[in-house]
C-alpha cells in the first residue's frame, strides 16, 4: 500500500468515526464538544497542559468556559473561583 492510501484511509476512518459517534447529553454545567482533550480541566490541574496528545476526538461532556471539575475526571464542575486545595484528590493531582 501506498503511503498516500494509508494516510487517507486514517483520514477517512477518522472522519466517519467523529460522525456517528454517539452524542452524548451532558448537564447544564457541563458542554459536549466534538473533539475534545484527552484531558479534563480539574480543580487541581488548572494552568497545566494536557500530556496526552489526541490521535482521535474524544467524544465526552467537558467543563464550560469558566468551570473545573472538583474531585477528579468526573466529579461536578464548579466555578473555577470555588476551586481550593480543599476541592484537589490524591488522585487527581497532576494529571
Amino acid at each position: 500500500m501506498s503511503r498516500a492510501t494509508i494516510v487517507l484511509f486514517v483520514a477517512l476512518t477518522i472522519f466517519f468515526t467523529n460522525i456517528f459517534a454517539e452524542k452524548l447529553i451532558c448537564d447544564r454545567k457541563n458542554e459536549e464538544y466534538d473533539c475534545g482533550s484527552a484531558c479534563q480541566t480539574t480543580c487541581c490541574n488548572l494552568g497545566q497542559t494536557c500530556k496526552i496528545i489526541n490521535i482521535t476526538c474524544n467524544n465526552a461532556c467537558y467543563c464550560k468556559k469558566g468551570y473545573a471539575r472538583r474531585g477528579g475526571d468526573d466529579g461536578p464542575c464548579i466555578p473555577i473561583h470555588e476551586c481550593s486545595h480543599e476541592t484537589c484528590t490524591s488522585h487527581d493531582e497532576k494529571k
